[in-house]
């Protein structure tokens, strides 16, 4: 997969091209063939075409949480009832991470784990909780 710098160096480039394609388009409406006409419109289409293409990859490699390289791609998922685990290859979990955040958003956001006590430092309770939904998970 292609890293974000790839993609801004190609969309870049990409930027470029166009701006040539529509500069070649208004120069000489009148002297250009319909020939060429058509070619410069085709290749016009083609650069938005793939444009488009790299947007969409950018968005992709966006949407990939930060940290995750190939092992974790190679990782599977694991959902105990009540919040995700990421197990690697070599056994390996990884997290918690939020279920409403992954299943609402497709984001994997870590949870926090937290307690809440007496007076005199006596637990009442230890739990998950999501920094960015606000959800909290009792801990069993």
């Amino acid at each position: 997969m292609a890293d974000s710098q790839a993609l801004a160096t190609s969309l870049d480039s990409l930027k470029s091209a166009l701006e040539k394609a529509n500069a070649l388009k208004s120069l000489g409406k009148e002297s250009q063939s319909i020939e060429q006409r058509m070619l410069v419109a085709e290749l016009i289409e083609k650069l938005l075409e793939t444009k488009e293409k790299i947007l969409q990859a950018k968005e992709e490699l966006l949407s990939i949480p930060a940290g995750s390289g190939a092992e974790a791609a190679q990782a599977s998922i694991e959902f105990d009832g009540l919040i995700y685990w990421k197990v690697l290859p070599t056994g390996k979990k990884e997290g918690p991470f939020c279920q409403r955040c992954q299943d609402l958003e497709q984001r994997w956001i870590r949870l926090q784990e937290e307690s809440q006590t007496q007076d005199f430092g006596t637990t009442l309770r230890k739990f998950y909780s999501c920094k960015v939904c606000k959800t909290t998970y009792d801990v069993r």
